[in-house]
């Protein structure tokens, strides 16, 4: 993630993501039709309405990576 000017703290990788999908699976709290949202702040199950925005810790890309990311090449 260091390459794309993230900060690696910030960031959760694909090991993570999927660790979160077989404890969705395997431990069988969740229904058919669960929405989990993972983020650095941990896991949460999002309901159908009202849902509260995430916590702003690793779920905002900073405006520099953006600004780099999509400067003209």
């Amino acid at each position: 993630m260091a390459q794309f000017g993230y900060d690696v703290s910030n960031t959760i990788g694909p090991e993570d993501v999927a660790r979160e999908m077989v404890n969705l699976v395997e431990q069988g709290r969740y229904v058919g039709g669960t929405c989990l949202e993972t983020s650095v702040d941990g896991s949460r199950e999002l309901g159908t309405w009202n849902i509260e925005p995430p916590k702003e810790l690793g779920t905002k890309v900073p405006d520099a990576v953006l600004e780099e990311n999509y400067r003209p090449m």
